[in-house]
């Protein structure tokens, strides 16, 4: 789910992600991503879609063996940021 918050009429926006897909099929992650930054895009300065920063909660890297993430699966998911 991609939620945009703002506080106040001077406050600041941001995005918070929880639990964005998985490293072996990066569909879901491309998909929260890619909405991302349409809506930043999208957004005229210092809008609500204009977000100053982003959040990441939960589980953000799921390796195919689940305590043994490869470096390939982390650089996979580091490269959404």
């Amino acid at each position: 789910m991609l939620s945009l918050a703002k506080a106040g009429a001077t406050g600041t926006t941001f995005f918070i992600v929880g639990d964005y897909g998985d490293v072996v099929d990066m569909t879901t992650a491309n998909m929260v991503f890619d909405a991302i930054n349409a809506e930043v895009a999208g957004s005229p300065p210092n809008s609500i879609g204009s977000a100053e920063f982003f959040i990441a909660t939960g589980d953000n890297l799921y390796p195919a063996v689940a305590n043994a993430p490869t470096q390939q699966e982390f650089n996979s998911m580091l490269s959404l940021f």
